[in-house]
């Protein structure tokens, strides 16, 4: 049995745009206050990593982050893995 590749998450497309992960979130649900160039550039990151999260619907993407979050803390035995921490 072939496991399926983990979706990407904000962090991941924040990491290869070298902006935040807020910016990430932001420019991914049309927020005005995120440069142009910098939305398109996360915007097309985010379609080349394969990002399945709705780019739409903030309280959406709220919901996938926290699962996200969730899978990993779960996977770590409750405890926050340090990819996730500041």
């Amino acid at each position: 049995m072939t496991s399926r590749p983990t979706p990407p998450s904000l962090r991941d497309i924040a990491r290869h745009a070298g902006v935040s992960v807020n910016t990430v979130s932001r420019a991914l649900t049309g927020k005005p206050d995120v440069n142009e160039a910098t939305r398109a550039r996360v915007q097309e990151l985010a379609k080349e990593l394969g990002y399945t999260g709705d780019t739409n619907d903030s309280a959406s993407m709220n919901v996938w982050l926290h699962k996200q979050v969730m899978s990993k803390l779960a996977a770590n035995g409750g405890k926050l893995p340090p990819e996730i921490k500041h």
